[in-house]
């Protein structure tokens, strides 16, 4: 019943604001996803090329590494996150994978975006 009690408050809400704050909410609402998605996958990116194996005895971040050093985190986390742009974009970087675990998250990346 408070299920159901719920589900009348959100149509009554959903249907008391004009078109334009429903389509300003649902834009938002997939901005933050994207910005949530974008977030985990850099994440993710960033932790296989430090940490990730690498059959090639490569990664994406050994050409980044000395940067890493001196530039701090905030400098990974945006060259994590530039490289996730561009996939989810098809706009392309200067990061290239180095192994066969990067090429196939690469390859996810452009399925997902």
């Amino acid at each position: 019943r408070i299920l159901r009690v719920f589900r009348i408050i959100q149509k009554i809400l959903f249907w008391s604001i004009g078109v334009v704050a429903r389509v300003a909410i649902h834009v938002t609402l997939v901005a933050l996803c994207a910005a949530i998605a974008c977030h985990i996958m850099c994440c993710g990116w960033w932790a296989l090329g430090v940490h990730g194996p690498a059959d090639s005895g490569h990664r994406w971040a050994d050409r980044y590494r000395e940067e890493f050093l001196f530039q701090g985190v905030a400098y990974e986390y945006t060259t994590s996150l530039h490289w996730v742009v561009g996939q989810m974009t098809l706009a392309g970087t200067d990061i290239v994978v180095q192994n066969t675990i990067e090429r196939i998250v690469a390859i996810q990346a452009l399925v997902v975006a």
